[in-house]
């Protein structure tokens, strides 16, 4: 069906400088025994950790999240993530808990690694709170299920102590700590497409498949944005879908919804659709609150 449609429409590693390399002095021998001592888990990702160079923010959103340079914005991510570790108490329940002097201090590290553009720096720091909210919980989370869950002892790995990590257990041992944590299972198990972004997520992925729409139109290949909007199109891509000869290629489990975005992306060419904001050829495929009823009448 793919193939058909786009006939009918014609068709985050850092470069490390040598002279600031750290110097290693060990043996490879040495390395592979230091090496198997690690206490990662198969899936674990490595700490983040906090800039050691200074990077300036050239452009701020309008809701006070960077987004240039493009080098920067993984390393403000990581710092973010550090932050939380180093700074907050993992038996705080949430981020109501955390004391305004802790919040303070976030903030105050951060600006010693990242220059913002003047005037900015209130929007940004808006921006900055709602992210460490967000990492507090993500990062309780793992803990609950990739530490605590499985048995295994952080405290030699993050700035954990032995008495935290024992009150935390009792916590997410209780009984309401559990019905909590199954209702946002059943809440987590209604997303049935995962995407595939990593934690930079789309902002970092647009400016990159934008490139590589330029560089197949260069070459006379079609590209999915030539096929849908960039909406739906950057949907697909985050769930692994591209075009290939001329054909959308994705896995079988967003096939469904990849046809009816072309659906109502071929009904909005003839007029019998009209994309508003989230009444899109997305939505639709998706289903979200939409009728189209009107439109086969």
């Amino acid at each position: 069906m793919f193939s058909q449609v786009v006939a009918e429409m014609e068709v985050e590693s850092q470069d490390v400088h040598k002279d600031t390399a750290p110097q290693t002095t060990g043996t490879s021998s040495e390395r592979r025994s230091t090496k198997k001592k690690s206490d990662r888990a198969r899936g674990d990702r490595g700490r983040n950790r906090f800039p050691e160079e200074v990077y300036r923010i050239t452009e701020i959103s309008p809701s006070g999240e960077p987004l240039a340079p493009l080098e920067a914005l993984p390393k403000f991510r990581a710092a973010i993530g550090w932050l939380v570790k180093e700074e907050f108490d993992i038996t705080w329940s949430d981020w109501s808990m955390v004391p305004e002097g802790k919040r303070k201090n976030c903030w105050t590290r951060l600006c010693t690694k990242f220059i913002f553009p003047e005037g900015t720096e209130g929007l940004v720091k808006g921006h900055v709170m709602k992210q460490l909210a967000i990492s507090f919980r993500g990062y309780r989370h793992d803990m609950n299920k990739k530490w605590l869950q499985k048995g295994r002892d952080p405290t030699k790995r993050y700035p954990i102590t032995a008495e935290q990590w024992a009150r935390f257990s009792v916590i997410k041992n209780s009984d309401d700590s559990k019905a909590k944590s199954q209702a946002a299972s059943r809440l987590a198990k209604k997303n049935k497409y995962h995407h595939h972004l990593g934690t930079g997520g789309y902002k970092t992925k647009i400016p990159k498949w934008r490139a590589e729409d330029e560089a197949k139109r260069r070459e006379g290949k079609l590209a999915l944005t030539d096929i849908v909007p960039e909406r739906s199109a950057n949907w697909l891509r985050a769930r692994k879908a591209n075009t290939e000869s001329d054909e959308i290629s994705c896995p079988d489990e967003i096939k469904p919804v990849a046809e009816k975005v072309l659906e109502a992306t071929n009904l909005e060419k003839t007029g019998a659709f009209k994309s508003q904001r989230e009444r899109d050829s997305l939505s639709h495929a998706l289903g979200n609150k939409i009728i189209f009823s009107i439109l086969f009448e």
